[in-house]
């Protein structure tokens, strides 16, 4: 019986039975063509596509934000920097004038009785000049103490700690949101205030510094001027370059979206400053490309900087 014979005697059927609005009955064909293998193969190609697309636009709206999340953190550290200089109660002791200005000092031994600073002699900067910094393990984030150079993060944690000293900073600081904030465990490193040696949370201060949106250590550079004999380490050397393109106003940097892959690479400021030989260029890596200032104009005056001769 061929199909249409078929469908014309179920349709009557169902009218002989009452159903007045039968509206389709489809038979199917069983020898319906189904799809090939190329035909497969090219769908799933053009969603594999559409998909990695998707992805990109993604990962680049994500990356975009993540960018204008730093910059705002930068700019609401740089505003706590700013109400520091305007009630730093050793602004006008001519020393730490001369080296870092009315700004937080990038050096955390600055904030150590017991360490001497290059040009500041025995002056020490810790609220009450009580308290000593200390070292009780191995960081995570290996920063040494007034021994050999520093690493960024050992500038930042002095930064901090600078910004957590006066009310007026500290107010500004403890607004930036938690997650670009980092503690140091306190079985590592500490402020010891009471002196004993051991931290105790009721008087003595943890130890704290800045991630950017990836998570990757900020850095600070505050010295605008070496003292008179110095030998300077990569850091302090880096730190009076960029100030003095800086127009003598400290300098805030994320590495950005390839920060790991600077730190691993040693490519940072002052590990690029250590790896140079005397008058090859600085800061023209491609890694450094995506790296965020604050002033994007910076980028256009770190040009040239020289290593001096040993």
């Amino acid at each position: 019986m061929r199909i249409a014979d078929c469908g014309l005697r179920i349709a009557k059927r169902a009218g002989a039975c009452g159903l007045r609005d039968v509206s389709c009955l489809e038979i199917r064909n069983p020898r319906r063509r189904a799809f090939s293998l190329v035909e497969m193969l090219v769908v799933i190609g053009i969603i594999v596509i559409i998909l990695s697309v998707v992805l990109l636009i993604g990962q680049g709206a994500i990356n975009n934000a993540k960018v204008s999340h730093t910059r705002v953190m930068l700019e609401q550290l740089n505003t706590a920097i700013s109400a520091y200089s305007r009630n730093n109660p050793f602004a006008s002791i001519n020393a730490v004038k001369n080296r870092y200005g009315p700004y937080p000092p990038d050096e955390l031994m600055a904030f150590d009785p017991s360490s001497t600073t290059p040009g500041l002699g025995n002056i020490n900067l810790m609220p009450g000049g009580i308290g000593q910094f200390v070292k009780v393990g191995v960081s995570p984030i290996n920063d040494d103490l007034g021994a050999g150079d520093y690493v960024p993060q050992g500038a930042v944690k002095a930064l901090v700690w600078g910004l957590r000293s006066l009310p007026a900073s500290r107010e500004i600081y403890d607004s930036i949101p938690d997650r670009f904030r980092e503690t140091a465990p306190t079985n590592v490193e500490f402020f010891d205030i009471n002196g004993n040696g051991s931290f105790d949370p009721l008087t003595d201060k943890e130890v704290q510094y800045l991630v950017d949106g990836w998570g990757h250590p900020i850095e600070y550079f505050a010295i605008r001027e070496l003292a008179m004999g110095e030998i300077p380490t990569s850091h302090a050397w880096v730190a009076q370059k960029l100030v003095q393109s800086n127009k003598n106003l400290p300098v805030l940097v994320s590495y950005g979206l390839d920060g790991d892959v600077q730190f691993d690479a040693e490519m940072t400021l002052e590990q690029e400053f250590e790896r140079t030989n005397p008058g090859e260029s600085l800061f023209t890596s491609q890694l450094h490309q995506d790296n965020i200032y604050l002033d994007d104009a910076l980028k256009d005056r770190i040009t040239r900087f020289e290593k001096p001769n040993p």
